[in-house]
């Protein structure tokens, strides 16, 4: 807080030489001011190299936050991409994990993709993970394939055979399933 009395040079106006006090000399006054002078160009430079050393602090500590704040970015985006990549490998596990069961299944039951589908892991699959199909067949004795009829693999209860096909073959099969076939029909054999 001011001082509330004000400064004796701004009440009294400048006194005037007194008779007793010696001239001031010019030359010696001129060197108080200029040295005065100095010492103020002096401290300024200190002040204004202070300032641009708080400046520099202040952009320092700013490009800090900025840099901090895109790693942050960063971390999210790649620990986001981290859980995408290993969603993708435990899709990519359990499609190749259906696919060697499925594998292991075919011919030893009828229908691989329905007893996928009935499988519990906990009673049918063995210690290393492989499938205990005779404790699947105890559970679901429909799986089990028919004596005398072929195991598909993709199911139905009948091969897909690629070569000709008799007109038995095709009895009871929809429309389309005959137009698809109907080139593999085996011409009836002449008996003579």
């Amino acid at each position: 807080m001011p001082d509330p009395t004000p400064a004796p040079e701004a009440t009294n106006p400048a006194p005037t030489a007194p008779e007793n006090q010696p001239p001031v000399d010019p030359a010696a006054e001129l060197e108080a001011l200029k040295a005065k002078y100095s010492r103020a160009q002096a401290d300024l430079l200190k002040f204004r190299t202070r300032a641009d050393e708080v400046a520099a602090a202040q952009k320092a500590a700013e490009e800090k936050t900025l840099a901090e704040a895109d790693a942050v970015k960063k971390a999210e985006l790649l620990t986001a991409k981290v859980a995408e990549l290993e969603k993708s490998q435990a899709d990519a596990v359990a499609k190749a994990t259906a696919a060697e069961r499925r594998a292991s299944l075919t011919g030893k039951v009828v229908d691989p993709v329905a007893a996928l589908k009935l499988l519990d892991d906990a009673k049918h699959l063995t210690d290393d993970g492989a499938v205990n199909t005779d404790a699947l067949l105890a559970d679901y004795p429909f799986l089990a394939p028919k004596a005398g009829v072929p195991v598909t693999p993709g199911a139905g209860g009948t091969i897909a055979r690629t070569g000709d096909l008799t007109s038995e073959d095709f009895r009871g099969k929809s429309p389309e399933w005959v137009r698809e076939n109907l080139h593999r029909l085996k011409p009836p054999t002449q008996h003579r």
